[in-house]
């Protein structure tokens, strides 16, 4: 069905977008030769051209807002992408974090009704860390925490992380993951392949490891999304659940990954309705939100990403579910009432 030809009862909910404040780009490129510093952002930081060449990046949101309004977007939730500066000194990694979370509430607040935010924190300081989420929680459109699928080359069920963790259960955070870079890049080296391929696998990575490290039982009230349709989980559960089975006595006590992965949320930010598909038989439309991955995908349409989810043969309150109603849920979203009518697509 043409996204034209279809009626909803409510605006978007995208909850998979980017947004680079330009002073936090400017201090992170500052950090990059300090001593200490990985080179893992150097690459996007200072030869992703995109970054300075197109505004949808780091400028104001007016082009934003008018392709959020072309496609029928009520609302969208920004997050960090990549570009981490996983910096050894733990202020200046605080402060550039900070600078990040703050750079972007300052570029929502004249469209206040329009964003809300995944807040970034300083990862691998646990103790900033939790500072900066109890500071996230004042900031206005606050909905949430991102991190990558690894922080400084440690994994996202790795035990140092648990006061962290036990924090954001007390809260009943919600929590976005999104890698930043593959986690083994010599592996998988040039021809763009470690954001082509690598990507999706990190993403199928952490959503593993959360799956059977035990960090879903000893955290309940977490609320956990992994990205981009589950990378490859959707085609890998099967085998995932076998092997977990053959080994299971030397794994964790807990739950089969079929049940562990009914804990997880995902956003179905990727370009292909076959994709969608797998990832909505897998998982059940009820656990699937929309995101678009702007401004790195969909550049200049926005409604591509929900032609996806119609070519997925998602329809009726499934449909809904996924493009708003799943969202709306689960972050405790009050869309602006001009959301809220019958609009013909």
């Amino acid at each position: 069905m043409n996204v034209s030809s279809r009626s909803r009862s409510s605006g978007a909910v995208d909850v998979h977008a980017h947004y680079f404040p330009p002073d936090y780009v400017r201090q992170a490129r500052s950090l990059l030769g300090d001593p200490g510093v990985p080179p893992d952002a150097t690459g996007f930081l200072t030869s992703y051209e995109p970054l300075d060449a197109d505004p949808a990046f780091t400028a104001g949101f007016e082009e934003r807002i008018a392709l959020m309004d072309a496609a029928n977007i009520a609302m969208q939730v920004l997050s960090f992408s990549a570009g981490n500066v996983w910096h050894p000194d733990q202020r200046a990694r605080a402060a550039l974090v900070a600078r990040f979370n703050d750079g972007c509430i300052e570029a929502m607040e004249p469209y206040g009704d329009r964003f809300r935010l995944f807040a970034n924190v300083p990862l691998p300081f646990v103790d900033a860390s939790i500072a900066e989420t109890t500071r996230a929680l004042h900031l206005p459109g606050f909905v949430g925490v991102s991190v990558c699928t690894h922080s400084a080359g440690i994994g996202i069920d790795d035990a140092r992380w648990d006061p962290l963790y036990k924090h954001w259960d007390e809260l009943g955070i919600t929590v976005f993951v999104h890698p930043d870079g593959f986690c083994a890049p010599d592996v998988i080296g040039g021809h763009f392949m470690g954001w082509a391929l690598g990507a999706p696998f990190d993403d199928t990575i952490a959503a593993v490891k959360l799956m059977i490290s035990g960090v879903l039982e000893r955290f309940p009230n977490i609320t956990w999304i992994i990205p981009h349709a589950g990378g490859v989980l959707p085609f890998l559960l099967e085998r995932v659940d076998r092997i977990w089975a053959s080994y299971a006595h030397l794994l964790p006590e807990g739950p089969p990954p079929r049940d562990t992965v009914q804990r997880l949320l995902f956003d179905v930010a990727t370009p292909a309705p076959e994709a969608v598909a797998l990832t909505a038989a897998t998982f059940g439309t009820e656990r699937l939100m929309m995101g678009t991955d702007f401004p790195f995908a969909n550049r200049h349409d926005l409604a591509a990403n929900e032609r996806v989810i119609i070519d997925a043969g998602i329809s009726g309150d499934a449909y809904e579910s996924v493009l708003f109603a799943n969202a709306i849920a689960r972050l405790g979203l009050d869309l602006p009432a001009s959301a809220r009518t019958n609009l013909p697509r």
